[in-house]
């Protein structure tokens, strides 16, 4: 069976997992190929692991009958199943699937429009929040199915040999003392602002907290850290993995509802101790005191008395919650979800 994957943005930055999942399901017998802009680096980064990848920029994104380019690749192609991501390729992809017979399902990343996705024949939510807002915004709740984001926990395991004092010493961090961290874009809906206001009210001197990320909202985080020498900012980080791997917890203090949160996946597989907002794709990892914390969105106070209890856990307790945070994230290991897609696809084009 040939699937035809379609996305259209050049840049993502779920790349990596996604492809992941691609090359899982290629394992299962699956030939995927891929149409992506030119431009960015998504392209060369399929091209690097072997996946026949074609280029493809739309005329105009809503307007898919006019965009014939796309018609022209897929008879070139000749896919058994068109599978978008994003919401402009939902529309060119259900479209050109709808006319010439190819049955198309469109994955919904973000907080959906109908609209988007009204020439597509299923669609997938990536969380259950996702599939109550589609349902809201008046989707058939008959053809929606969840299928969450995949990850390799493997790839996210510490490494035997690692020492965490390649990482903590690079800032005076010594073995005995907690790194709280926290990643993502610097914008105000991620809640960044909450976390330091928390860190601050939590003064411990043992205590650190790393940021990982840019964005919009960094200078006027700065500010509200002030001269704090324990709250350190990393910029852009392309790997996260070795910080989160020297730190203790992990924090996502979003205010609005994450459509998935990667990072806080991530952040689970790594071996972290894991706090996040109770709303949004985190209810699928998380059960409070669990796998991991919930805390209300938008509570510094809140936030502060939970990750007082996070560090104050005795050992019994922190392995507890680290073990079924491992059980949880085997659910959303890319071997299984890969497994999940291949009889998916095999189930929509018999």
């Amino acid at each position: 069976m040939r699937v035809l994957h379609y996305v259209n943005e050049g840049n993502l930055s779920w790349a990596i997992p996604w492809i992941q999942l691609i090359l899982g399901m290629q394992s299962k017998g699956i030939d995927n190929v891929v149409l992506c802009p030119g431009q960015g680096t998504l392209s060369a980064q399929f091209q690097e692991r072997g996946i026949p990848v074609f280029p493809y920029k739309p005329v105009v994104s809503w307007a898919p009958w006019v965009c014939q380019g796309f018609g022209q690749l897929l008879k070139r192609l000749s896919p058994d199943l068109i599978h978008t991501r994003l919401f402009s390729a939902a529309v060119i992809g259900g479209y050109w699937g709808k006319k010439l017979g190819i049955p198309v399902v469109g994955t919904i990343d973000s907080r959906p429009k109908s609209k988007y996705f009204r020439f597509v024949d299923r669609t997938i939510a990536i969380s259950s929040y996702i599939k109550e807002q589609a349902i809201e915004s008046g989707m058939d709740s008959q053809k929606i199915d969840v299928i969450p984001n995949a990850i390799d926990a493997h790839y996210y395991h510490r490494p035997p040999g690692f020492n965490p004092q390649t990482v903590r010493g690079k800032y005076a961090i010594v073995p005995e003392d907690k790194i709280i961290i926290g990643a993502g874009r610097f914008v105000d809906w991620k809640g960044f602002d909450v976390l330091i206001e928390a860190f601050k009210k939590l003064d411990r001197e043992d205590t650190w907290l790393l940021l990982a990320g840019t964005g919009e909202e960094e200078e006027k985080l700065k500010n509200l850290a002030g001269s704090n020498p324990r709250i350190i900012f990393l910029g852009f980080v392309d790997d996260i993995r070795p910080y989160f791997w020297a730190a203790d917890v992990y924090v996502l203090p979003s205010r609005l509802p994450e459509p998935f949160g990667l990072s806080l996946l991530e952040a689970m597989a790594s071996g972290l101790l894991c706090v996040a907002t109770h709303m949004g794709g985190p209810l699928d990892m998380i059960t409070h005191s669990a796998e991991g914390w919930l805390v209300p969105q938008d509570s510094a106070a809140s936030m502060k008395i939970t990750l007082a209890q996070v560090l104050d856990a005795d050992t019994a307790t922190k392995n507890l919650i680290l073990e079924k945070a491992k059980q949880k994230v085997s659910s959303f290991d890319v071997e299984r979800i890969s497994s999940l897609y291949a009889g998916y696809y095999k189930f929509l084009v018999k």
